[in-house]
């Protein structure tokens, strides 16, 4: 008999831990990581799909929105990702020293929440064990 190799693709990243490696290789703490990714989960459960609550992984809306829909590739995970250090950077810089400042996942969830996010409808209890269950997960 015959010894068949077969090659086997390594399994695809779920959209979770590519945010998780993205965050923490931007220098994020895994606490302050985890508190991103617990909004990110409760605003669109990272889907990077356009509805009518708004647009990609934060439901970014109105001249947000149309800033990174102008960046091209606006439904990718990466380019999402990448959307958000661009904020953090410009526009966002109050949310990035917020969340940076923080030293608890609590915290983090908080700041970015407020900072960031600036939800109608927060439901911070849900961002806040979304953020947890992400730590848990994968630190």
């Amino acid at each position: 008999m015959e010894d068949i190799n077969v090659l086997q693709k390594a399994p695809e990243k779920s959209s979770e831990q590519v945010a998780w490696e993205f965050f923490i290789s931007k220098g994020f703490t895994a606490e302050q990581t985890a508190g991103i990714m617990g909004n990110l989960k409760q605003e669109h459960n990272f889907k990077t799909s356009d509805v009518p609550g708004g647009l990609g992984i934060a439901q970014w809306m109105g001249a947000r929105r149309e800033r990174l829909i102008q960046r091209g590739s606006h439904l990718d995970l990466n380019s999402q990702l990448n959307f958000i250090i661009e904020e953090f950077e410009t526009t966002e810089s109050a949310a990035y020293r917020g969340v940076k400042a923080s030293s608890t996942v609590e915290q983090s969830t908080i700041a970015f929440q407020n900072l960031y996010e600036r939800c109608g409808k927060c439901m911070q209890d849900t961002r806040i064990q979304f953020a947890l269950n992400m730590y848990y997960n994968y630190r």
